[in-house]
């Protein structure tokens, strides 16, 4: 079975495309560990039923880490700790982060110390969670020119009051949406405001079996 985890891993099981897979000792796992076991993560999964029916992992091979998005106006940056905030999430940037600057600055060798957020400096991050430390970690940073509107994608972590990729959206305003399950992965486009997305469009992201790659598919 080719899918994303749609749970965490914890207590011996997660969830698989909305399923309950246990984990045992005896289950092969390539390319990863059961820390990496995160929603959002594509898995390619070997099972069988054991005696009580239970759903067991025989194997589990690791495609990807999930990809997370974020799109807004920067809210602090510290060097010294080597991170930028934005939609109210603390994101760390290393050496293998690739720092791009596409605004009017075009600064050729860019890094934290050109950002300030007093100037408005508008992001493009593009991070994973780190499952040992829980962090986010930017693999790419981009500023580009200022705009008023932000955008999230990653995995949608809460149903009855959103909250996609550790961000709290407010869909009252974003007209027809799909029905959404926690795992999936969405696109949230709005406006960020006092520590909440006012979305006005939220669509699914269709992610290729065991590809990078995803499209985007409308709400309505």
């Amino acid at each position: 079975v080719r899918g994303l985890v749609t749970a965490d891993y914890a207590n011996g099981q997660f969830e698989l495309n909305g399923r309950t897979v246990l984990v045992k000792s005896t289950t092969l796992l390539v390319n990863g560990s059961t820390a990496q076991l995160l929603a959002g993560t594509q898995v390619k999964v070997e099972t069988h039923f054991d005696a009580s029916g239970n759903l067991v992992a025989d194997k589990i091979e690791f495609k990807s880490a999930a990809e997370l998005t974020y799109q807004g106006v920067l809210q602090a940056v510290d060097t010294d700790a080597g991170t930028v905030t934005i939609m109210g999430k603390t994101i760390f940037v290393d050496s293998s982060t690739l720092m791009m600057d596409k605004s009017d600055y075009a600064i050729r060798y860019f890094n934290l110390t050109d950002l300030d957020p007093n100037n408005a400096d508008y992001l493009e991050v593009h991070a994973y969670k780190d499952a040992t430390t829980g962090n986010l970690m930017a693999t790419r940073v981009e500023r580009e020119s200022y705009s008023s509107q932000s955008k999230v994608m990653g995995t949608v972590d809460t149903i009855g009051s959103l909250v996609v990729a550790g961000v709290a959206v407010d869909v009252s305003n974003a007209g027809t949406i799909p029905t959404l399950s926690v795992g999936q992965t969405v696109l949230v486009t709005g406006t960020y405001s006092n520590d909440m997305l006012l979305a006005t469009q939220v669509s699914v992201v269709q992610i290729s079996a065991g590809e990078q790659g995803h499209e985007v598919s409308q709400g309505n």
